[in-house]
């Protein structure tokens, strides 16, 4: 790179992504270990960072649409493997004193 002070130290590790790795990952044989590591990492990630930009989140100040009985909604599982998504059925929706619904009973 040019302008970078680090040239030399570009050279000796090369190709590595980001991440914790030790000099015998760059092996053929542990390949598959360092490639299942990144996916996971990945997974992680996208759980922690993206997932939840997808349900916007804001104090209830505008009148929105409720979870009625019969929704179809994905079920977030850290526990679960990789692309792996449960849906569920909502079966009962309980609203607080305001009538927004907070609390409710699924079927996997």
């Amino acid at each position: 790179m040019v302008g970078s002070g680090n040239a030399s130290s570009e050279w000796t590790n090369p190709l590595l992504p980001p991440g914790v790795f030790s000099r015998s990952d760059l092996y053929h044989r542990r390949r598959w270990r360092q490639v299942q590591y990144i996916a996971e990492l990945f997974w992680k990630r996208w759980l922690l960072e993206y997932l939840p930009l997808l349900q916007e989140r804001q104090k209830w100040s505008r009148v929105k649409r409720n979870f009625i009985t019969g929704d179809i909604v994905l079920i977030a599982d850290n526990s679960a493997p990789r692309n792996s998504w449960l849906l569920g059925r909502i079966l009962e929706a309980k609203p607080d004193t305001r009538g927004h619904v907070r609390v409710v009973k699924l079927q996997t």
